[in-house]
């Protein structure tokens, strides 16, 4: 993970088949939150034929990346955790920003607030640091916990 200067970024290594010689490539993919936005990347580097791609987006990480990252990420899945007062006020807000950022319906809202309440939300961490950002944004506290975690030292969350 890389973190600090607005940026939190995680990232798998994993091997691959290269298109170019059949052989197998080396690669690391990677999503993180830099400045606000999620952005992603993959690059894959055979050492048989030297073949190199690089491949990157901003917005939506490719789904295929996303559960590798869960699956394989050192510190995702993390979990997103709000702190401070509860309460309609609080959840109201919350689900206007989940609305917005996410799309949901109103439903959507309330089942993902639930999931995060309860603790059973997960998230990249980016995601996770992502959607913390928002909510702090407009008063509601809270904070990124990555895996492993099971509060925020200081240390150990993303805020």
């Amino acid at each position: 993970m890389s973190e600090g200067n607005g940026i939190v970024w995680e990232s798998v290594r994993f091997r691959v088949p290269c298109q170019g010689c059949a052989g197998t490539a080396e690669a690391v993919g990677g999503q993180g939150l830099v400045f606000g936005r999620l952005e992603w990347s993959e690059e894959i580097r055979c050492g048989g034929c030297g073949r190199r791609t690089v491949t990157c987006g901003r917005g939506e990480t490719p789904s295929w990346l996303r559960e590798r990252l869960l699956a394989e990420g050192e510190l995702s899945p993390a979990r997103l955790v709000l702190t401070g007062e509860g309460g309609s006020g609080r959840s109201v807000v919350a689900m206007k920003v989940f609305r917005a950022r996410l799309g949901l319906d109103l439903a959507g809202a309330r089942a993902l607030l639930a999931e995060i309440e309860s603790g059973h939300h997960e998230a990249t961490l980016p995601e996770a640091a992502e959607l913390a950002e928002a909510l702090r944004a407009v008063g509601v506290a809270a904070h990124a916990v990555p895996r492993g975690q099971t509060d925020c030292p200081i240390s150990g969350c993303i805020s």
